[in-house]
């Protein structure tokens, strides 16, 4: 049997590639008709602008208006505020300036996820502001970008 040798860059050249497209589906995310994932499927943002985070199964946005991907965090401005996540597939780092006007009028509806539960669930992982004057401007040019 002859033994076939594969040059050991050709190899290095595979691996650098498949680990290049990796990172850019976990930051840039996987596109379909009906869901945007990303964070390797950690957040989707389902038909109708529903950001999700399926890890905890919370709705952290329920009507998007618009979202952008800036490294490495996705920002999304909704009905309910704006958010921003952090990407990375570990840890968790979640900014929520929520729209208290959308959540006093929401507060009827039972799958609606309060301030106070994602407070809860999500601990020292959220930070929740009042308004955009209180990030950093660097997060305030994007949001008002979007």
């Amino acid at each position: 049997m002859n033994n076939i040798r594969i040059p050991i860059y050709k190899i290095l050249a595979i691996c650098f590639l498949v680990g290049l497209s990796i990172i850019y589906l976990n930051f840039y995310g996987i596109h379909t008709e009906l869901v945007d994932s990303y964070s390797f499927g950690r957040y989707r943002i389902v038909f109708g602008g529903m950001l999700e985070d399926s890890t905890y199964k919370t709705r952290l946005e329920f009507s998007k208006i618009s979202h952008k991907v800036v490294f490495p965090y996705l920002y999304v401005k909704g009905e309910s505020g704006y958010t921003r996540v952090l990407l990375t597939p570990i840890g968790t780092d979640i900014l929520k300036i929520p729209n208290y006007s959308f959540y006093d009028t929401a507060s009827i509806i039972e799958d609606i996820d309060s301030i106070n539960n994602l407070k809860r669930i999500y601990g020292k992982s959220i930070s929740i502001k009042d308004d955009l004057s209180q990030i950093s401007e660097e997060d305030r040019i994007i949001f008002k970008s979007l």
